[in-house]
């Protein structure tokens, strides 16, 4: 064979083999992130990170002005004075709320057969556990918040990683979509915003 017809060949079969093997030298080097409350949504999908200094990581947005609505969905969300958005890459919340050390991480599922909101927060509650060093949590309580919407509720503690967590959980059922709303801290921070994050939660309402 012309020498000029195998060379092209090698020198490509070399780059391509550089390429793998190099790719997975540096996912052998780089460290796997801790995670923590979050399971991504339509399905399980796995966790969101757990911030190591206060709810993040992702830069804060400007807060918005008071008398603000949240859109998610189909649910409209009144915002108290100082919440503000928060860029969290790569997990599946859809948005993420914080205000000093707590936050409100908000996922989306879609549900199937007779999954209820009580069913959505064991399955939730589940994967946190799969996820956690060592997880309690309470059985959910069944409540109607905004105007009707079906919702369960419990709280739980957890550690993930490094991260001592406690949080409380408000999943709803609107159809075949389900949303969860976690909000969560520090253990021992989160009581002094609970009952805002709980407000905005329970003033939920369908557009």
């Amino acid at each position: 064979m012309d020498p000029t017809g195998w060379r092209p060949t090698a020198i490509v079969a070399g780059v391509i083999l550089a390429l793998f093997f190099g790719s997975q030298l540096l996912n052998a080097v780089i460290p796997v992130a801790a995670v923590g409350p979050g399971v991504p949504g339509p399905g399980p999908a796995g966790p969101g990170p757990v911030p190591t200094t206060g709810p993040g990581p992702g830069p804060v947005t400007t807060a918005p002005p008071p008398g603000s609505t949240l859109t998610v969905g189909p649910l409209a969300m009144p915002l108290q004075a100082g919440w503000v958005p928060q860029e969290v890459p790569g997990s599946g919340i859809i948005v993420r709320l914080v205000k000093g050390g707590v936050a409100i991480d908000v996922f989306g599922s879609t549900l199937q057969g007779q999954t209820d909101a009580a069913a959505l927060y064991t399955a939730y509650m589940n994967e946190l556990a799969g996820d956690s060093d060592s997880f309690g949590a309470t059985q959910p309580t069944a409540l109607t918040i905004g105007n009707g919407i079906p919702a369960a509720r419990g709280v739980y503690t957890g550690v993930f990683g490094d991260s001592q967590v406690e949080g409380q959980v408000t999943t709803l059922a609107l159809g075949t979509d389900g949303f969860i709303f976690d909000v969560w801290a520090g253990s021992g921070t989160l009581q002094s915003l609970l009952p805002e994050a709980q407000q905005m939660i329970d003033n939920l309402r369908v557009q």
